[in-house]
């Protein structure tokens, strides 16, 4: 029951006895269901854009030279007599 009440007070800013006193356990078990589908649908999105930002057009993996370049970033070396 301890991880419940985490979620709740991470997730909703709800404390243990808020809930204890407002809610019956069958609106907690509904809210946790629903809290469960939510952060599974997060996970999913977040790892297919971070998918799709590693590959290129044809779906390739990009060395970091393109990634960069697809990116717009330049990346600068520090060399001899240069700072960071």
């Amino acid at each position: 029951m301890g991880e419940v009440y985490e979620y709740a007070l991470y997730d909703w800013g709800l404390t243990p006895e808020y809930i204890n006193d407002k809610w019956t356990e069958e609106k907690l078990g509904l809210l946790m269901q629903k809290l469960g589908k939510r952060r599974r649908k997060e996970i999913r999105l977040r790892a297919r854009l971070a998918g799709v930002k590693m590959r290129g057009e044809e779906g390739e993996l990009l060395s970091n030279k393109d990634f960069f370049r697809k990116h717009g970033i330049i990346p600068h070396r520090a060399g001899p007599g240069r700072r960071r």
